[in-house]
C-alpha cells in the first residue's frame, strides 16, 4: 500500500516503511506521520506526547523505544548515536498493510 501523503511527508518513521521502523531514528522536533489512518497507533500517540514534553530535543528515539514506552513523563531519548548502538535487538517488527 502506498501512502497518499508519500510525496509531501517527511516523517522519519513511517508505519508503511519497514526499513524506517527498523533503522530510523526520530527527534522530537521532527515530523510525525499525519496519515489519518495511523493517528491512533500507540507509538504515534507516544511521539506526540514526547513532542510536547521533550526534555532533550537533541536526543533521538527509535521505533523499538517508542513501542516499549508505557507512559511519557520526562522523555530523554538517546544521545545522537548510530542506530546499531541504540538497538541491537533484531526483532520482527510488524508492518501495517491492507
Amino acid at each position: 500500500m502506498k501512502c497518499p501523503k508519500y510525496r509531501v511527508c517527511n516523517a522519519p518513521l513511517c508505519p508503511l516503511d519497514r526499513e524506517s521502523l527498523q533503522k530510523g531514528v526520530w527527534y522530537p522536533d521532527e515530523a510525525i506521520c499525519s496519515n489519518e489512518r495511523f493517528k491512533n497507533l500507540r507509538w504515534i500517540k507516544i511521539q506526540r506526547e514526547i513532542k510536547k514534553k521533550a526534555v532533550h530535543p537533541d536526543r533521538c528515539f527509535t521505533y523499538a523505544m517508542l513501542i516499549k514506552m508505557k507512559i511519557v513523563k520526562k522523555p530523554r531519548g538517546a544521545k545522537n548515536t548510530p542506530y546499531f548502538e541504540l538497538n541491537q535487538i533484531e526483532e520482527k517488527l510488524p508492518l501495517l498493510t491492507d
